[in-house]
C-alpha cells in the first residue's frame, strides 16, 4: 500500500492516500482523536479515498466482506493504481488530482462493488443457499396472528408462520407417525429441518415428498432438495434437482436458472 500512496501523491507526502488498514480501523472507531482528524481532513480533498471508504462502508453494513475478500479488494486496488501509474496516466499535479482520482473510481471502485457481490456467493455455498432460500408459504392452514388453533396441525402451522421451526417440529413429528403418507406434514417438517440446520433429515422427508410426483409438491420439493444437497456440498444432487425444474414448465424455473448461475461459480 505504502508503493501505491508514494505514486498517486509524489509531491505531497503528507497527503498520502488512507492505507486500507487505517479506512478498516476508521469505520470501526478505532483510531484517536488525531488520526480521525487526519482521515477528515485528508478526505476533504481526496475524491480516490472518500469513494473508496464509501464503498467499503456499504459492504462492511452488507455483512459482505470477510478478511480474504478484504485483502482481495487491497490487492485489485494497489495493482490497478499501480498499472496506471506505470502507464503515465497517474498525474501528480494537484488541479488535476479530482479528475484523476474520479476516473481511477470508475475503473476500479465501481467494477468492484459487482466483484464483491458475486464473489462472497462464489466462494461459499452456505452464502449461496442463504441467498436463494426462503420459507414455503402456508397453504394447508393459515391462521392470524389471534388465531388459536385447536388442532395440532394448525398449531404446527402457527409456530411454521413464526418462523418457531424448533417448537413446530415435536408436533409435525407426532403427526407423521399418525399419517405418515401425508405429503403436506412431510413437506412442512423438511422445511423447519431445512431452516433449523438439519439438512440430511429435510432431505429425507423432501425425498419422500419428490418421489409421489403429487403436482401440488413436487416442484417445491425438487426446489428445497437443490437447495439442502447444496447445503450438504453435494453439488451433483442439487444440480440434478435443478435440471428436473428447468426441464419442464415450472414455477420455479427462473429461480432454478438463478441458483444453477451461482454454483457454476462456485
Amino acid at each position: 500500500m505504502e508503493d501505491l500512496n508514494q505514486r498517486l501523491h509524489q509531491q505531497d507526502a503528507e497527503n498520502s492516500c488512507i492505507p486500507m488498514e487505517k479506512m478498516v480501523s476508521y469505520l470501526h472507531n478505532k483510531l484517536n482523536d488525531p488520526e480521525i482528524r487526519t482521515i477528515e481532513d485528508h478526505l476533504q480533498t481526496c475524491a480516490l479515498c472518500t469513494a473508496s471508504l464509501e464503498n467499503l462502508d456499504q459492504e462492511f453494513r452488507k455483512g459482505a466482506f470477510d478478511k480474504d475478500q478484504l485483502d482481495g479488494f487491497k490487492t485489485v486496488f494497489d495493482k490497478k493504481v499501480q498499472e496506471l501509474a506505470d502507464e503515465g496516466r497517474v498525474v501528480s499535479f494537484p488541479r488535476q488530482r479530482i479528475l484523476q482520482y474520479a476516473a481511477i473510481v470508475l475503473i476500479i471502485v465501481l467494477p468492484f462493488s459487482y466483484w464483491i457481490w458475486t464473489s462472497q456467493f462464489a466462494q461459499n455455498p452456505e452464502k449461496l443457499y442463504i441467498a436463494h432460500f426462503e420459507p414455503y408459504q402456508n397453504i394447508i392452514a393459515p391462521v392470524t396472528r389471534n388465531d388459536k388453533p385447536s388442532d395440532a396441525l394448525g398449531k404446527a402451522m402457527q409456530f411454521y408462520d413464526k418462523g418457531a421451526y424448533a417448537e413446530a417440529l415435536p408436533i409435525f413429528r407426532e403427526l407423521l407417525v399418525e399419517n405418515p403418507d401425508d405429503l403436506s406434514v412431510q413437506f412442512y417438517t423438511a422445511l423447519c429441518y431445512l431452516s433449523e440446520g438439519e439438512s440430511p433429515n429435510a432431505i429425507h422427508h423432501l425425498s419422500k415428498v419428490e418421489q409421489k410426483n403429487d403436482p401440488v409438491w413436487e416442484s417445491p420439493a425438487h426446489w428445497y432438495l437443490a437447495l439442502a444437497y447444496l447445503r450438504t456440498g453435494n453439488i451433483d444432487q442439487a444440480k440434478f434437482h435443478i435440471d428436473r425444474l428447468m426441464a419442464g414448465n415450472s414455477s420455479y424455473r427462473q429461480k432454478a436458472e438463478a441458483l444453477l448461475s451461482g454454483i457454476e461459480a462456485l
